[in-house]
C-alpha cells in the first residue's frame, strides 16, 4: 500500500506549501471488495452520506487486509474534508491490521492528523505507541518524521523560555543532519515563524527562494490560517488569554511574537458566494470526484488543520495583512450566503485581518464551506 510522502504530509497549508500534498494511491493497491465499496460510497451526494456509508460498511468486512485498506482509504477521504480527528482514529485502527514499517506509517499518519485536529494528547499517545514498537523497526524517513513530530508537540506544550529554546535548538540541529534534508524548508519556516530570526529567514530565502515557505517570509504569498495557528506555541496564547491580557510579548528572551489580540467582530452578514482568486479552492468539490481521484491517483489535495468530534464555534477562512484582500473574501462569502465576521488581530509587526465564519446549529457549516472550495480552519 502506498502512502503520502513525509514532505507531503507536513503541517503546512495550501498557500505555504501546497506542493507537499499529493495523493498517489493506485487502484491495484486495493482488493476488489474495497474498490467496490469505494466506488459506491464516493458516488453518494455529500460528505455526510459518504461518512455514514463507510462507518456502516467497514465493520462488515471480514478480512484484516480489507479492513486495513478500507480504514486507510476512509481516513484519506476524511482528511480531504478536514475531519482530521476521525481520520487519526481510522489510521490508528488500520495500524492494528498492519505489521512492521507499514504499521509505523499508519501510526505516524494518525499522529499528524491528531496534531492537525489539535488533539494533542491523542497525538502524544499515538507517537508513544511508535516509540514502544522500537526505533529499530522504523526506516530512516520514519525515524526523522517521528523526531520532527515529537518536537512539534513539545513546542505546542512549551511553558517556559528554556523549554522553547530547547526545542528550537533541536530543530536547528536536525537541519544539519542529512536525514532531515526533506524537512529543511519546513524546519526553517517553523523556527522563523516562532522567533522572527532574520538569519533564519535569510537562509530560507537564499537557499530555497522559490519555496512556498520562502515566499511567505517575504510576503509574496499570504500565510494561510492553518500555518499561523498550528505553528504558534499555543500554551502562551492560552496563558495570556486566561489573564485577560492583550498585545503581551511573552518569553522575550526567545524573541517570540506578541500573543495576538482579537478585537471584537466588526460585522456579521449573510449572503451568497462566488469564486475569485482571493479564496483558496480545493482541487475538486464533489465527494464522488474526490473519492475517484484518491483511487486513480493524480489529484493534488493539500492537508488542512481540521475539525474533530467537538463542534467548533466557527472557521477562520483568511488571515490577511491587506484589508482589501479580506474585503474581497468577505464579498465572496456574501454573494454565496455565508455569515461572517471580521476580526482585527494586532501584532508587534503589523495589523492583520481575520475572516471568521461562525458555525450554526446544524454543525455542517465547515463542510458547506469545504464543498464551496474554501480552505477552513476550525476554532473551538
Amino acid at each position: 500500500m502506498q502512502f503520502l510522502s513525509d514532505t507531503q504530509r507536513m503541517v503546512l497549508s495550501r498557500a505555504v506549501c501546497a506542493s507537499f500534498f499529493f495523493f498517489h494511491v493506485a487502484v491495484a493497491a486495493y482488493t476488489a471488495r474495497v474498490q467496490e465499496m469505494a466506488m459506491r460510497g464516493f458516488a453518494l451526494r455529500n460528505f455526510q452520506q459518504v461518512h455514514a456509508y463507510f462507518e456502516q460498511h467497514i465493520p462488515l468486512l471480514s478480512s484484516f487486509t480489507e479492513k486495513k485498506e478500507a480504514l486507510s482509504l476512509f481516513a484519506q477521504y476524511l482528511e480531504l474534508h478536514d475531519a482530521h480527528e476521525r481520520a487519526a482514529h481510522c489510521y490508528r485502527d488500520a495500524a492494528l491490521y498492519a505489521l512492521g514499517t507499514e504499521r509505523v506509517q499508519f501510526l505516524l499518519e494518525a499522529t499528524r492528523n491528531a496534531m492537525a485536529a489539535d488533539a494533542r494528547e491523542y497525538a502524544r499517545e499515538t507517537l508513544a505507541e511508535v516509540e514502544h514498537i522500537g526505533v529499530q523497526v522504523l526506516n530512516k524517513k520514519q525515524h526523522a518524521t517521528f523526531l520532527v513530530y515529537h518536537v512539534w508537540l513539545a513546542l505546542h506544550a512549551a511553558s517556559t523560555a528554556a523549554h522553547l529554546h530547547e526545542q528550537l535548538e533541536r530543530l536547528e540541529e536536525y537541519g544539519t543532519q542529512g536525514v532531515f534534508n526533506v524537512f529543511e524548508t519546513v524546519l526553517l519556516f517553523t523556527r522563523w515563524w516562532i522567533t522572527q530570526d532574520e538569519k533564519v529567514a535569510q537562509r530560507l530565502t537564499e537557499r530555497y527562494p522559490q519555496s512556498f515557505e520562502a515566499l511567505s517570509v517575504i510576503g509574496a504569498v499570504e500565510i494561510a490560517p492553518s500555518v499561523f495557528w498550528h505553528l504558534m506555541p499555543r500554551a502562551y496564547g492560552e496563558a495570556v488569554e486566561s489573564m485577560g491580557k492583550s498585545e503581551t510579548v511573552v518569553l522575550q528572551d526567545a524573541k517570540l511574537r506578541p500573543v495576538p489580540e482579537v478585537v471584537a467582530a466588526h460585522r456579521t452578514r449573510r449572503a451568497h458566494v462566488a469564486a475569485d482568486g482571493t479564496a483558496a479552492r480545493s482541487a475538486m468539490s464533489s465527494s464522488h470526484n474526490l473519492g475517484v481521484s484518491i483511487l486513480e491517483g493524480g489529484v493534488s489535495v493539500p492537508d488542512e488543520v481540521g475539525a474533530g468530534d467537538e463542534k467548533p464555534r466557527g472557521y477562520q477562512l483568511g488571515f490577511f495583512r491587506a484589508k482589501e484582500n479580506a474585503q474581497r473574501l468577505m464579498d465572496d462569502l456574501e454573494r454565496r450566503g455565508f455569515g461572517f465576521q471580521l476580526h482585527t488581530v494586532r501584532r508587534a509587526d503589523a495589523v492583520y485581518y481575520q475572516v471568521f465564519v461562525p458555525e450554526d446549529d446544524s454543525g455542517f457549516v465547515g463542510h458547506r464551506l469545504k464543498d464551496a472550495g474554501y480552505e477552513t480552519f476550525p476554532l473551538f
